[in-house]
């Protein structure tokens, strides 16, 4: 029998077209799931554990010279190298690379920070996002200016935190496409012992506020490096002259385990010494134990 002769099933036509468009379609999706999957945070990542993090220098000061002893103790997430900065820019745009650097502050109101930065190497502008450099954390130390020194004392924890962010971020796509602030608010609930400030940061406070858990200490970084689990240290990163516009950073980390209680990003409104308010205090009350 002739093909052109033959009676067609208007009923199973119709089914056969639903079928085939229904296969094309969830072809069509799959090709669409698979590179939208390429693309995400958790999947640029995934092979973080696998390839060497170099560890930038920027010279031979006493902050490079801590960030070497406190890799070589704590850095255990992924294999890693110390270079230079000669060294690292020629390395940059390979995504063969991931490195820690410590950074300037970019974009507006960024200026007058220095962070420890963790970066996955790539090009800064490609038509493929997955072959385009990606920053996966940024941690505030100090002032660029003028630090305190309060970063040295700060540096174990930053390097701690920003390994558990970056090992969560791998698990997930809410976490990688989180930030510290999220991050932090995992604690949001849990109690502490205390809450211990440096006189600097709670200059603007009302004396009677810092009393019943919540005190202010001049020996509060070797509070920190005694190393007491239950008690939260603060931590505020600022320009040196802050003026208005610029961000400043206020942290709560716990003295053992280096678990991030609070990281707050906030903008500097006056040129004048950055501080807690009275209404922080406060509300940092209800975390007592």
């Amino acid at each position: 029998m002739e093909i052109a002769n033959m009676k067609i099933n208007p009923v199973r036509f119709a089914a056969l077209i639903a079928v085939l468009l229904t296969g094309f379609c969830l072809s069509g999706a799959a090709d669409a799931a698979a590179q939208a999957q390429i693309k995400t945070r958790k999947v640029r990542i995934s092979d973080f554990t696998t390839k060497t993090t170099k560890v930038v220098l920027r010279g031979e000061d006493g902050l490079s010279s801590a960030i070497v002893s406190e890799v070589t103790s704590r850095w255990r997430l992924s294999p890693y190298e110390f270079c230079d900065t000669e060294e690292y820019g020629k390395l940059k745009s390979s995504s063969d690379y991931y490195f820690l650097l410590l950074t300037g502050g970019s974009g507006q109101g960024e200026s007058g920070i220095l962070s420890l930065t963790l970066v996955k190497g790539g090009s800064e502008q490609d038509p493929d996002p997955s072959k385009e450099s990606l920053t996966l954390v940024r941690f505030p130390l100090c002032s660029a200016e003028n630090p305190s020194g309060r970063e040295l004392t700060l540096l174990p924890a930053a390097i701690d935190i920003i390994q558990d962010f970056t090992y969560r971020a791998m698990l997930s796509d809410k976490n990688a496409y989180s930030n510290l602030t999220a991050y932090a608010a995992r604690n949001a609930k849990r109690k502490v012992e205390r809450i211990v400030f440096a006189p600097e940061e709670v200059s603007g406070v009302k004396s009677e506020l810092l009393r019943g858990g919540i005190s202010v200490c001049e020996e509060a970084d070797e509070l920190f490096e005694q190393g007491g689990e239950g008690t939260l240290v603060s931590f505020t990163v600022a320009p040196t002259v802050p003026a208005g516009g610029q961000f400043c950073y206020k942290m709560l980390i716990d003295a053992g385990t280096h678990e991030l209680y609070r990281f707050r990003r906030e903008r500097v409104r006056e040129s004048s010494a950055v501080s807690y308010t009275n209404s922080e205090i406060k509300k940092l009350r209800v975390r007592i134990r």
